[in-house]
């Protein structure tokens, strides 16, 4: 019954999702005064739904007042617990709408190092900063499997690793994934994120957080990396996400603490995270 579900979900239209960044309320009414068709997504606490019939204008994603982010995705960064004040590290930081969701919780009082190996990408999101007037992300081109850390590289109180992931989640919105992907594809895709992860970890303060997440609903990207991660650094202890969480989303973490999003269940895109502590002298 769940893989017929999950099926007949990935053959629907997805709706389009915007984050709003202030008073979600404001922000509704703005898209409706533009005749846009939308609503709250009441589970989430800035979250809009455009209806999957509108085709969107380069003027509306240009605003200041939303960024274009999934529903699912914005469960992510308050994982971090992040704080104004924090040094924070997006590792994966392309296209940015974690980057910006960060900057936007801070209350841009802190600094967020944006990193990517793809520099199109990565100057797209330079670009949208500069539109949303961030001024909190430093960016630049690095490549998390194989480039050296700068010599002026600091630690961080706190890393995100959205990695590169089989996008199993993402059916709706990424059809042509079915012909893409391999029967290989998690085993090699889990290894690759388990080395960033690896690499990751080493510019983690004692007592920092570094959160992991994918959009895929493969264990061997998932459950299965984390626990091997926990299993070759008994320096980090995996913490329970559910107090990050909206209460809506309570059923969405799993025995071992992690958010896992099945999206024909919740009507959203697929998503997985993890909540990981270096043990140590709690940052203040």
């Amino acid at each position: 019954d769940e893989v017929e579900a999950l099926c007949q979900f990935n053959n629907t239209r997805a709706s389009h999702y915007l984050r709003a960044r202030n008073d979600p309320e404001e922000a509704l009414l703005q898209l409706q005064d533009n005749d846009v068709p939308c609503k709250r997504d009441t589970r989430l606490p800035s979250a809009i739904v455009i209806d999957e019939s509108y085709s969107s204008s380069p003027e509306l994603l240009r605003s200041k007042q939303w960024v274009v982010q999934d529903g699912a995705a914005s469960l992510i960064v308050p994982l971090l617990d992040a704080r104004p004040g924090m040094r924070i590290w997006d590792v994966c930081a392309a296209p940015g709408g974690k980057t910006f969701q960060l900057a936007d919780t801070i209350e841009g009082k802190g600094l967020i190092v944006a990193t990517d190996k793809n520099r199109n990408r990565l100057a797209s999101l330079n670009e949208q900063a500069q539109n949303l007037d961030v001024e909190c992300v430093e960016s630049f081109t690095w490549d998390a499997l194989s480039d050296p850390f700068p010599l002026d590289f600091e630690v961080f109180d706190a890393i995100l690793v959205d990695a590169p992931c089989s996008g199993w989640g993402t059916f709706r919105r990424n059809p042509d994934l079915r012909w893409r992907l391999r029967p290989d594809t998690e085993a090699y895709l889990a290894e690759r994120s388990l080395r960033i992860l690896e690499r990751a970890q080493e510019q983690l303060k004692p007592g920092g957080v570094m959160v992991y997440s994918t959009c895929t609903l493969a264990p061997e990207e998932n459950e299965k990396t984390v626990d091997t991660f926990l299993l070759n650094h008994k320096e980090f202890e995996r913490e329970s996400v559910a107090a990050y969480l909206p209460e809506a989303f309570q059923q969405a973490v799993t025995p071992a603490g992690d958010l896992s999003l099945f999206p024909s269940r919740w009507s959203l895109d697929g998503a997985y995270g993890a909540r990981l502590r270096k043990k140590g002298t709690s940052v203040g």
